[in-house]
């Protein structure tokens, strides 16, 4: 068992950064993981984290919104009993 601790200095530009650091790392984990597939490889600390609530963040406008939008619109018309008065709204 090992582990490696590598500590980034991040500047102003945290998402640009963000995103370039964790890409540069799954690219060396894919190599090390078909090099070595008997081992397991796994990435945490605030970098990994700040990419993981990004991307669930980008997850969530794109499927949830929607979702969230119908059902209040649906719910509208149900309450008002009228499609006219759910569009006036």
């Amino acid at each position: 068992m090992g582990a490696l601790a590598v500590t980034f200095v991040l500047p102003e530009n945290l998402d640009a950064a963000v995103l370039e650091i964790s890409d540069y790392l799954n690219a060396v984990l894919k190599k090390a993981r078909a090099k070595h597939p008997n081992t397991a490889f796994y990435l945490t600390g605030d970098v990994i984290m700040n990419r993981a609530f990004a991307d669930v963040t980008k997850d969530d406008l794109e499927i949830l919104t929607p979702i969230v939008f119908v059902i209040i619109v649906a719910t509208t018309i149900l309450l008002l009993r009228s499609v006219l008065g759910a569009l006036s709204i």
